[in-house]
């Protein structure tokens, strides 16, 4: 026998001894275990009524005990070193919460609730713009531009005639004032106006809220009917997420749910929000509900129309039912039902 027949033989030893180690031990050895059937060890498909070899491999077939224990299945005895060699642990089977997470694309929108309109409440032709592009910022109060209206000249020529005539309660006066506040003019114009005794040919629109410029801007010298919309205004110091939601995720979907914002133009950081709105009705086509988040924006990162990632955090109970937050007795305003009160 040549050196490398001799070294393969001890392998095939050692071996054989480790398998012996995991092997179920034979009647005598399992003690009061009652045999059952035949298996192969090496294939533990293998059932037969008596001891004989293994129809696969010819291997010895080895006694399977059944251990008449209150579980089901097979059971597989380890001696004290086999169990050693195999690191076996075992674990108490525990009902608990479990928490799960919903990855849903999204969109960030405008909020609807933070855009304002302005509009030329009386014929007439814009003279100076002092906001003339998409994107400008404004503030509450800033000049947006001067309107020649013959309107207003018309009021304001009242208003002076009837300071001229009377005091500030007569009709006249108080007649010629509602005209020019139904215009737009201002308090502080009114005054001036009457102050002056001089009849402008010219009022001031004023921005009603801080923001930026999103759209419909005139040109200077263009003629605007009554009611025709000049600036549009937004502010993004918030902004909204919206999330198509489909029919079969919908109960794991509930409102005041936390959600987790990331956005592709700032991958290092997040944005925590809340469920807000949930549509009350499925899109036919798409067979989807809309969900709104509303975000904080104050440094105005997020932007309309970027795309997002958002997880939705969904806690189930022992008996998988989802857990929603208790908010009957709670307070919730119906404008903006992202406030939840206690009181």
């Amino acid at each position: 026998m040549n050196k490398t027949s001799i070294i393969s033989l001890i392998i095939c030893v050692k071996v054989g001894m480790f398998i012996g180690t995991l092997i179920p031990r034979s009647n005598a050895q399992v003690g009061e275990a009652e045999v059952t059937d035949w298996t192969c060890s090496m294939h533990p498909q293998v059932s037969l009524p008596e001891k004989g070899l293994c129809p696969i491999c010819e291997m010895d077939l080895i006694a399977r005990a059944s251990m008449q224990s209150s579980g089901s299945g097979d059971t597989l005895e380890l001696s004290e070193h086999a169990h050693a060699l195999a690191q076996v642990e075992t674990v108490e089977v525990l009902e608990i919460e479990a928490i799960r997470s919903l990855d849903i694309a999204a969109k960030v929108t405008r909020d609807e609730t933070k855009v304002k309109v302005v509009t030329i409440l009386g014929s007439g032709r814009v003279e100076r713009l002092f906001a003339n592009y998409v994107g400008m910022p404004v503030k509450k109060g800033d000049h947006l531009a001067e309107i020649f209206s013959p309107e207003f000249s018309s009021a304001a020529a009242e208003l002076i005639t009837g300071h001229q005539v009377s005091n500030e309660d007569s009709s006249i006066v108080q007649a010629a004032t509602r005209r020019l506040k139904l215009l737009g003019v201002s308090d502080a114009e009114i005054k001036e106006i009457a102050r002056s005794g001089k009849v402008p040919n010219q009022y001031t629109i004023y921005s009603p809220m801080d923001g930026i410029i999103s759209g419909s801007l005139g040109h200077e010298g263009e003629w605007f009917k009554a009611g025709q919309k000049l600036f549009e205004i937004i502010n993004l110091d918030t902004v909204w997420l919206m999330m198509d939601i489909y029919e079969s995720q919908l109960d794991s979907v509930y409102f005041g749910q936390k959600v987790e914002v990331r956005v592709d133009s700032f991958p290092n950081r997040t944005w925590q929000g809340v469920v807000s709105f949930i549509e009350p009705h499925v899109n036919e086509r798409s067979r989807s509900v809309k969900v709104r988040v509303q975000l904080e924006n104050s440094d105005e990162v997020l932007r309309p129309m970027m795309l997002a990632r958002a997880k939705l955090a969904v806690r189930y109970n022992a008996e998988s039912q989802v857990i929603r937050p208790i908010i009957e007795g709670k307070w919730i305003s119906p404008m903006h039902p992202e406030i939840i009160r206690d009181e």
